[in-house]
């Protein structure tokens, strides 16, 4: 399900049906929706392999998008950093 979320955001972002915000604003959120998407994978792929991991990870994930604001602001400062 979160993929499939992901990729109807994409969708939405590159075909301009969302509302003009500032570029920066909606790549933070694709960022944001992107590591959702990696994580979502990952802990699949764990769960095959070690359960306590996935567990673990699962944890993780419930922390990052417990405080979206936190996260969010931290995407946005890597994203900066990476972009010069």
């Amino acid at each position: 399900m979160g993929l499939s979320m992901f990729g109807i955001w994409l969708y939405g972002v590159r075909s301009g049906f969302l509302k003009e915000e500032l570029r920066a604003t909606l790549k933070t959120i694709s960022r944001y929706y992107l590591l959702a998407a990696i994580l979502l994978c990952l802990i699949f792929i764990l769960s095959f392999i070690n359960v306590w991991l996935c567990l673990a990870l699962s944890g993780i994930m419930f922390i990052i998008f417990l405080f979206p604001e936190q996260a969010i602001g931290y995407v946005s400062r890597v994203g900066v950093r990476s972009a010069d």
